[in-house]
């Protein structure tokens, strides 16, 4: 046994590492990117939060990185809307309807209602990603994210 292991089980399940593991080498090895991204893709499918959650952190790195990737993910994301409870992952999936929100016809609107509870959103990093978010989207589609804005900025100053 090498020096610092122990017996101690992982207090990750094993999608979580596995989906660690597929962000590592997607990152290190681009020919390994696509076939990654594919299988990141089908966590989405177990609807679990916190995979799911996790999965979304991920696939915000490796679109900074790959940004031909935006188009397999943008469609997944209303789908992830309800089911992120985590701020990372929350944080993760607005960041991505900002800065790819114009590849997705409804982004302003799934940002709209992220916006419109923000008094409910404890995490500051995710209300700070809804103003960085509503302000790239908004210079990308100004008429659909002018009054959003709005309302935000007028919440943000009270």
């Amino acid at each position: 046994r090498a020096p610092g292991w122990s017996d101690a089980p992982c207090r990750f399940p094993r999608p979580i590492r596995r989906r660690w593991a597929l962000g590592k080498i997607a990152m290190r090895l681009e020919s390994a990117s696509q076939h990654s991204m594919s299988k990141l893709l089908a966590f989405f499918t177990l609807g679990t939060d916190y995979v799911t959650s996790e999965t979304l952190v991920v696939m915000q790195d490796l679109m900074r990185k790959y940004t031909w990737m935006a188009e397999a993910i943008l469609p997944q994301l209303p789908s992830c809307m309800d089911l992120v409870q985590d701020a990372e992952g929350r944080a993760a999936l607005i960041w991505m309807l900002g800065e790819h929100g114009e590849h997705l016809e409804n982004a302003p609107y799934l940002l709209e209602h992220l916006i419109d509870n923000i008094s409910d959103e404890a995490s500051s990093a995710v209300r700070l990603e809804m103003l960085s978010a509503a302000m790239k989207l908004f210079f990308k589609r100004p008429p659909e994210c002018q009054l959003m804005l709005g309302r935000l900025l007028e919440y943000a100053v009270d």
